[in-house]
């Protein structure tokens, strides 16, 4: 199964360094060759809620709920990437990811 990585995805990724079971959603900032992704944190939900969150919650549900990481910019590889995309990020939101990672 082969994902056409694109800026704005939510993907799931299982960050370097951390044990296998440890899978965190991220935001793609910038596509290959260079894959570059922003971890999410959520506020108002545990991390296991997460997926909930991203399926069955609608985008402005999103919004309130789920923040970036913007200090932390992190270069992975494809191998990283666990299961489909959970979401896209309406370009508005991805600008202010993208303006606070500058």
């Amino acid at each position: 199964m082969k994902i056409r990585i694109q800026k704005g995805q939510v993907l799931r990724i299982r960050f370097p360094g951390m044990k296998d079971n440890h899978i965190r959603p991220a935001v793609v900032i910038s596509t290959p060759p260079e894959i570059k992704v922003v971890p999410l944190r959520t506020s108002h939900y545990h991390r296991s809620d997460l997926h909930t969150v991203m399926v069955e919650k609608t985008e402005s549900d999103l919004g309130r709920k789920v923040s970036a990481d913007c200090g932390k910019v992190i270069p992975i590889d494809k191998n990283s990437i666990v299961g489909v995309p959970l979401a896209q990020l309406d370009p508005q939101m991805l600008a202010r990811i993208n303006k606070k990672t500058q």
